[in-house]
């Protein structure tokens, strides 16, 4: 179970009142129907998870803040809060999310040092 949950950097979250939560990326859109997903969605700031219990008691109870938290985690739209995604730009952050890959400190996950010389050696 996560401790401050957010939902992943790649997803555009709104919230309409008595339609459900909208998620919206390149890739995928989905709406999260029912009133519990309206009320704990937009809370789902990087605070920690004791914190939106507390916010939310009397409305909805803990075992109910938890059941939702991890209806979303098993579907992978919320993450834990903090890491690199917070210190990074938005556009990074949604990018490395999107490719569901961790950002490797140092240099780009994905590139290539010294390949392009690789490649030539090799065709000669």
């Amino acid at each position: 179970m996560m401790h401050r949950p957010v939902f992943k950097p790649h997803y555009l979250v709104k919230v309409i009142e008595n339609e459900g939560v909208f998620l919206l990326s390149e890739r995928h859109q989905t709406v999260l129907q029912g009133w519990l997903y309206e009320v704990i969605a937009p809370r789902l700031d990087g605070r920690p998870v004791e914190d939106l219990c507390a916010e939310l008691r009397g409305r909805v109870m803990a075992a109910q803040v938890y059941y939702t938290l991890n209806q979303l985690e098993k579907k992978g739209y919320i993450a834990e809060g903090g890491g690199d995604a917070a210190t990074m730009p938005p556009g990074e952050a949604a990018l490395w999310s999107m490719l569901r890959r961790p950002r490797r400190s140092g240099r780009a996950a994905g590139s290539v040092h010294g390949g392009a010389d690789r490649l030539r050696r090799r065709r000669h």
